[in-house]
């Protein structure tokens, strides 16, 4: 999950904790053999406000880890680190961001590389009937065997429901990939594939900090390449701290 990270520049450092049930086995016994837990940690920090010629922007850093592994070890780390910059006065900012991981394939116990992939790019915010929104576009690297190059934009969205008792938040991102990634697996020669994501969330507030929610996971082309699409909510409670 990405949050909203040029256009929270009024917030204060925040960081918080999710934890997401995933009944996917449930959903989709066909390719998943288990349900699994999710742990989630962001820290954010708001851009600076201040006249200098380099505006620091703002600090993103999370990791996930699914317990997917046997006996409810954790069988996924995946880590985001993003940082926005900008030297001009309009409301738009130089965004740098890093991604990458690794975790164990069941059944077998294999372990694999979420390969770590970079972007550069722009992001813009902007408030629309009352649903703060941050758009980006970045050209992105992804250290496959054989290298894949492109381009990728994405939409992030938060919204206050309830006299801010509640909120409904998340984002969608599209990019291309190459079809042959360098892997001894049989793959295309060549082409893209496109890919989507998707985590609209939904959150209720209980007060201190403490929320009850669901994700729901969107994946088009990213789990599998199949070209289905695959909807996976979540029951998940988080504590902002």
């Amino acid at each position: 999950m990405v949050i909203l990270h040029v256009v929270l520049s009024g917030s204060l450092i925040a960081q918080q904790l999710q934890l997401h049930f995933e009944p996917r086995h449930e959903l989709d016994a066909t390719r998943y053999t288990r349900d699994f837990v999710s742990l989630f940690f962001q820290y954010f920090k708001p851009p600076k406000e201040d006249s200098s010629f380099v505006r620091v922007g703002s600090t993103l850093i999370q990791t996930q880890c699914d317990f997917t592994g046997v006996r409810g070890n954790i069988g996924k780390l995946y880590v985001q680190c993003s940082q926005t910059v900008k030297f001009w006065a309009p409301n738009i900012y130089l965004d740098l961001e890093y991604s990458g991981g690794l975790g164990i394939a069941e059944p077998g116990g294999i372990g694999f590389y979420i390969t770590n992939t970079y972007s550069v790019g722009w992001a813009s915010a902007l408030v629309w009937q009352g649903t703060v929104m941050n758009l980006s576009a970045a050209f992105a690297y992804t250290a496959f065997k054989v290298p894949s190059r492109d381009f990728r934009c994405s939409v992030y969205w938060w919204r206050g429901l309830f006299n801010y008792a509640a909120e409904f938040s998340g984002d969608i991102q599209c990019w291309t990939l190459n079809k042959n990634l360098g892997s001894d697996q049989a793959t295309p020669t060549g082409g893209k594939w496109f890919c989507v994501f998707a985590e609209p969330q939904f959150w209720y507030s209980l007060g201190g900090g403490l929320s009850l929610g669901t994700k729901i996971n969107v994946y088009y082309n990213v789990v599998t390449f199949d070209q289905i699409l695959q909807i996976y909510p979540t029951a998940a409670v988080r504590y902002k701290f």
